[in-house]
């Protein structure tokens, strides 16, 4: 879509930034600082270069905002992803672990040497030809090296798989559990829990280093810093603790009010499935095991996910499946882009979806919108 510039709403057309301005879910479950950077214009996360200036936002974070040094991750999706390699492979001494998604091969004859020390979490779509072989790549240095990789691949899916990676619980608590190699003999550190930066190449994640910090569930450019409360102007230690232990009293409601959701969420699957829309419900079966996990509705899911995929047809159903989901997520960015008023990265968001998907859907819808234009 874009690879740089200086469009700041950009920020908000898919992944974490849009994710923390319009999921509560998402802003209940993620205490991080997020940090998401712009390539400069005409640059690519993956040059020798970047390295440097995502390591000066970071510094610059740190001095501004209660960071905890070492918990500090790093993740990226599409040219991010290879941005993040990059970074990491540079400065593994900064991260406590990384997470490229759908990135290509960077360096695999170093990343085992460089990242044997920092756990690595890979997601790439099962449809995504050479990223899906760049990643088994990078997976197979890193296990040979013997270091803590993991990858999990989408099914069905092709290149854009941000929300089945993005939205994924399991991701932030997998961060969560490590700390930076070293931590222990340190002691414990103050600050904020964790901050992560999330290089974007097919969404500009746009902020520069004058507006990218947005403190957890404050990632819109401009607003004010907080801990876990995006109305929060104190960003000390002290402050960050008094809205965690406001968060923890807000718990059983948000707990509540979560469970109801995926409850209905759940009943509109089944009553797909009662209509012989197979596919229809496996995909919200899918959302509600991906983002409402631990209620009894996402057991449920679950559940009816494993004997949806028992059945003999559903394999080459679901493959094309995918690919219409696929194109369906790159047809809303493109509509997200009108909606922010910036036609030329919607047409370009558009021409990909007829140039990837042309036997979708949401090709069809692509084509007429194009041609309109």
């Amino acid at each position: 879509i874009v690879e740089g510039g200086d469009d700041h709403q950009a920020l908000f057309v898919e992944a974490i930034p849009l994710y923390c301005r319009d999921r509560k879910e998402f802003q209940a479950d993620t205490p991080f600082i997020f940090l998401s950077p712009q390539a400069p214009a005409g640059r690519f996360w993956d040059s020798k270069d970047m390295p440097e200036f995502v390591v000066g936002l970071i510094e610059q974070i740190q001095r501004d905002y209660p960071v905890d040094p070492d918990r500090i991750y790093l993740t990226g999706l599409s040219s991010g992803g290879s941005g993040v390699w990059r970074i990491a492979i540079d400065h593994p001494e900064i991260f406590a672990a990384i997470a490229p998604i759908s990135g290509r091969a960077v360096e695999p004859d170093r990343v085992a040497t460089a990242l044997k020390h920092v756990p690595v979490w890979m997601a790439v779509g099962g449809n995504d030809g050479d990223f899906l072989k760049a990643a088994n790549q990078m997976l197979d240095a890193l296990k040979k090296g013997n270091c803590d990789a993991r990858l999990k691949v989408v099914p069905g899916f092709s290149h854009v798989i941000w929300d089945q990676a993005f939205l994924d619980r399991e991701l932030y608590q997998w961060f969560l559990t490590h700390r930076r190699y070293g931590a222990a003999a340190r002691g414990k550190s103050p600050g904020t829990p964790a901050a992560t930066t999330s290089p974007s190449g097919d969404a500009a994640n746009a902020a520069d280093a004058a507006h990218s910090a947005n403190a957890a569930h404050g990632a819109a450019a401009n607003h004010p810093p907080a801990a876990n409360n995006p109305d929060a102007a104190d960003a000390s230690p002290e402050a960050a603790d008094a809205n965690r232990q406001t968060n923890d009293a807000n718990r059983p409601a948000a707990d509540a009010n979560r469970e109801a959701a995926a409850a209905k969420l759940l009943a509109e699957a089944r009553a797909l499935r009662a209509a012989g829309k197979t596919i229809e419900a496996y995909r919200d079966f899918r959302k509600i095991a991906l983002q409402y996990e631990g209620t009894p509705a996402a057991d449920a899911a679950t559940s009816a996910i494993v004997n949806i995929e028992a059945e003999p047809s559903f394999a080459e159903a679901y493959k094309n499946f995918g690919d219409e989901e696929s194109a369906r997520q790159m047809l809303d960015i493109a509509h997200n882009y009108a909606r922010n008023n910036r036609p030329d990265l919607a047409r370009k968001s558009l021409e990909k979806v007829t140039a990837i998907w042309p036997h979708t859907q949401a090709a069809t819808v692509a084509r007429d919108e194009l041609n309109r234009k």
